[in-house]
């Protein structure tokens, strides 16, 4: 350490007392000399932003390592005080944690006897997020690092459900996904314009009814057209499992309809004279004028006398004795 020996001479002169006579040297103390280098005085940062200081500091006493230094700031208070100079007296502080505004940051440097000798600068600490890519500017909890698509709106962020206002609000580079306005499916169709159930792709205005019990062409309507709805309201369907009847007034539906255009044809009806199975039992106008109901080649319409009955037609040979018209000409025997 330099100058020990004045030191000690001094002190003794202070234990004993010296008298004016006596020659002695006067031990003159002097406080550390600070100085800033950087940055450049109210220098602006943005919040987050590392900032360096850089400062030289020297004490004709002391050596540079022998100095205590401290760093504080106006606003924020303690920085840091473990910084050591280098040899030629050079000392670097680096901080990205000031806060937002004017700071006054002090570094003060105390010597071995106590002596203290400080320099202050101010840096601007702000806030703009807008020059900032990890800045959460809208406070939403997302930066546009994180995946915030419009950091000037909180309401627009990876979080947000989407909702039919041709905005990407939940920032997925997709717009009014999952709403009416949507082709969520990829159908050629939205809820807008008309899709039932815009999940499958099998079911929009363009598609074809099924038998499936599912509204396939997004009409109101299930199965129409198939063999599993009632399309002439007759209260029957081709197949067991209906789904239901053009006609609302059916109180239960049955199957078997072999004509499900033509509600005078349906299982159970009555057969009519009109060259249709109208009770879709696999025969054509049994029972009526139309058919050789007893199958001996002649119909009523046919000139057959008696239908039920194959012995008796126009065909056949009269018979004496039996008291029927056999051969069907209005005359007995």
């Amino acid at each position: 350490m330099r100058h020990t020996t004045q030191f000690l001479f001094a002190a003794s002169c202070f234990a004993i007392g010296c008298s004016s006579g006596d020659k002695s040297i006067a031990i003159i103390n002097t406080a550390p000399v600070v100085s800033f280098e950087s940055p450049v005085e109210g220098e602006s940062f943005q919040a987050g932003e590392v900032v360096t200081f850089v400062a030289m500091v020297e004490d004709s006493e002391s050596d540079p390592d022998e100095l205590v230094l401290e760093w504080t700031s106006d606003l924020d208070g303690l920085l840091s005080e473990f910084t050591t100079p280098s040899d030629d007296g050079q000392t670097t502080f680096a901080t990205a944690a000031l806060t937002e505004g004017l700071h006054t940051v002090t570094l003060k440097a105390t010597d071995p006897r106590g002596k203290i000798g400080s320099d202050y600068m101010t840096v601007d600490i702000e806030n703009d997020c807008l020059a900032l890519s990890d800045c959460d500017f809208d406070e939403d909890g997302y930066t546009e690092e994180e995946g915030d698509c419009d950091d000037n709106d909180d309401e627009r962020n990876p979080d947000m459900d989407e909702i039919y206002n041709g905005i990407d609000d939940n920032c997925d580079d997709v717009i009014d996904e999952g709403t009416d306005a949507y082709d969520d499916d990829g159908d050629g169709y939205t809820e807008d314009d008309g899709d039932c159930d815009d999940a499958d792709d099998t079911v929009s205005p363009a598609a074809s009814e099924s038998a499936n019990g599912v509204d396939d062409d997004c009409d109101g309507t299930i199965d129409e057209g198939t063999t599993a709805y009632d399309d002439d309201g007759d209260c029957a369907c081709e197949i067991a499992s209906c789904s239901g009847s053009s006609d609302a007034g059916c109180a239960s539906l049955i199957d078997g309809d072999c004509d499900d255009s033509d509600p005078q044809v349906v299982p159970g009806g009555e057969e009519l004279a009109d060259w249709l199975d109208n009770d879709c039992d696999g025969q054509i106008d049994e029972g009526t004028e139309n058919a050789d109901d007893d199958g001996d080649g002649y119909s009523e319409l046919g000139d057959d006398c008696d239908d039920a009955d194959p012995s008796i037609n126009p065909g056949e040979i009269e018979q004496a004795g039996d008291g029927i018209d056999n051969d069907c000409d209005g005359v007995i025997e």
